[in-house]
């Protein structure tokens, strides 16, 4: 078939280089890319077809968001080759630094909202679905990208609700609990816990308010309402 050519096609570019680690449902390389003569990720999600939302996610091109070059489901996977960004994610950065700055915050959210307003304006809108610390890049330059869309997805109109939980628990909006679709406001809601979390060390506190009393709690705030 013409999967399976262009499957082979891929494949017949990418060198190898190391794994960096396998779980049950994802397998993640560090390869060489010759389709971009660049460093790359080879993402295998096992038994799982993400080729819609990966294939919108191509027609979209940010700073602020993880290029992905190239994704073919074959065989019941999804295999996907996307930017390797050298750097430490915002969770990395928690642990070994500490907390944020409040201008530190700002700047690395407002990048991430230039990034999530291009997603959002997609026809029909992408929504990442699982914004957390550790989906958060910041490059040695300074550069923050946004990065694993495996459980991102496409808004479709008139649909009720999410199948099911879908982001991790901490940062799940009230959708993922069956209140309603994911739509923007979702990774919205995900983006004022990781602030929250940049500020103080803590997603929310354990009935998920918000603790952090600082010149950005209204953000945070707002960005949490239901």
């Amino acid at each position: 078939t013409m999967s399976s050519i262009r499957y082979e096609f891929i494949m017949s570019q990418i060198k190898h280089i190391r794994d960096i680690k396998e779980n049950e449902k994802t397998k993640i390389s560090f390869v060489f890319y010759e389709g971009c003569q660049a460093p790359c990720i080879l993402k295998v999600c096992k038994n799982r077809d993400l080729s819609e939302v990966y294939q919108a996610i191509m027609e979209v091109s940010h700073p602020n968001l993880a290029m992905v070059y190239d994704c073919i489901y074959e065989d019941g996977n999804t295999y996907v080759v996307e930017e390797y960004i050298p750097g430490k994610t915002v969770a990395e950065l928690i642990d070994t630094e500490g907390t944020f700055t409040e201008e530190e915050t700002i700047q690395i959210i407002s990048q991430l909202c230039d990034g999530l307003a291009v997603l959002h304006n997609h026809e029909p809108a992408i929504i990442h679905n699982d914004i957390k610390s550790s989906n958060i890049m910041v490059g040695k330059d300074g550069t923050v990208k946004l990065f694993d869309f495996d459980i991102s997805r496409t808004y479709k109109e008139g649909s009720y609700k999410n199948t099911k939980l879908m982001g991790t628990y901490e940062y799940a909006a009230p959708e993922h609990y069956g209140f309603g679709q994911s739509e923007p406001c979702t990774d919205i809601y995900s983006l004022g816990v990781t602030m929250h979390e940049m500020l103080t060390g803590v997603a929310l506190d354990y009935a998920h308010n918000v603790t952090y009393q600082g010149r950005l709690s209204n953000i945070i705030k707002r960005c949490v309402e239901i």
